[in-house]
């Protein structure tokens, strides 16, 4: 068995897709809707918020169990679920009239996220990768960045023009159509099974003391990383908010839509430069790196 081929390759062109429309879309671009769907609906913004809240939690739900799921049954007809809810409960949002709807439509769309979003892409590129981790996984998850720069305007302009149920869904089409290449064309999610090796893979031999011990979740490290994960999510809550910021300070939504462009930029250089790091230094001392440049940027933001 080869352990270089195109296919490895596509495999991350794949995952670029999925990055693109559940994190870039239906997480990083959201932001958007929160001004004139809450004056629609005649309610704060931090209640109609309240939605991605909830899909956030129903992601984070979902991906707890995701890795086992895949593992056991047929990703294709997983994929397909995960785009089914997504999709289907963003275009069912054009014709939500009460926020408790949104609540009920953001907690599906929160799971069918998970089904393909973060997560899964780690496992897949984790199974087809053993060399070039690093870049292939930041070469995957900078689409989420692409997307929303991409699309964070795009949807603004279509608001502006065709109002927010239609942009809802000219959404979920967008979020259905990103995932067809990997739905379509055929592949699995274990390079093995289609006679092939992880990228670089090399044979090593792999002590069973260490393929014995149990992994212990209840250790400090662990707590610390739990605490440090909650933190660095709670952070990118912000840029979902900038565009009603914009309009809170008399700037234009195309203004705070542009805001969110240049947030979704930073985050596609950040995630290509730390795949740099990590395969050149370490993955810890690139995290380092990247957490001090995010306390310079909140500083500049106070």
């Amino acid at each position: 068995m080869i352990n270089k081929s195109y296919k490895h390759w596509m495999i991350v062109f794949f995952m670029c897709c999925l990055a693109a429309s559940s994190i870039g879309l239906c997480t990083n671009a959201i932001g958007v809707f929160y001004t004139p769907v809450a004056k629609s609906l005649k309610v704060l913004k931090g209640t109609f918020a309240m939605h991605a809240t909830l899909s956030t939690l129903a992601t984070a739900l979902t991906s707890l169990k995701i890795s086992k799921v895949i593992k056991k049954y047929s990703y294709k007809k997983v994929l397909l679920i995960g785009v089914i809810l997504s999709s289907g409960a963003t275009w069912l949002m054009s014709y939500s009239t009460s926020v408790y709807l949104f609540y009920i439509l953001g907690i599906l769309r929160g799971i069918g996220v998970g089904i393909y979003g973060m997560v899964p892409i780690t496992v897949v590129i984790t199974n087809w990768f053993d060399k070039k981790h690093g870049l292939a996984t930041s070469l995957a998850l900078s689409f989420s960045g692409l997307s929303g720069a991409i699309f964070s305007p795009l949807l603004s302009s279509w608001i502006t023009c065709y109002g927010w149920q239609m942009t809802y869904r000219f959404m979920a089409i967008c979020i259905l159509v990103l995932v067809l290449p990997a739905l379509i064309v055929p592949w699995n999610i274990d390079p093995r099974k289609e006679h092939l090796l992880p990228y670089g893979y090399q044979n090593r031999k792999e002590t069973t003391k260490a393929q014995n011990n149990k992994i212990k979740l209840l250790t400090i490290s662990f707590l610390c990383m739990c605490l440090f994960t909650f933190l660095h999510t709670s952070i990118t809550g912000i840029s979902q908010h900038l565009s009603g910021i914009a309009v809170s300070i008399h700037l234009s939504v195309t203004i705070g839509a542009t805001f969110m462009s240049f947030i979704m930029i930073g985050n596609i250089g950040t995630k290509l430069l730390i795949g740099f790091l990590s395969d050149l230094l370490s993955p810890t001392k690139a995290v380092i790196m990247m957490i001090l440049t995010n306390c310079l940027s909140l500083v500049l933001l106070f």
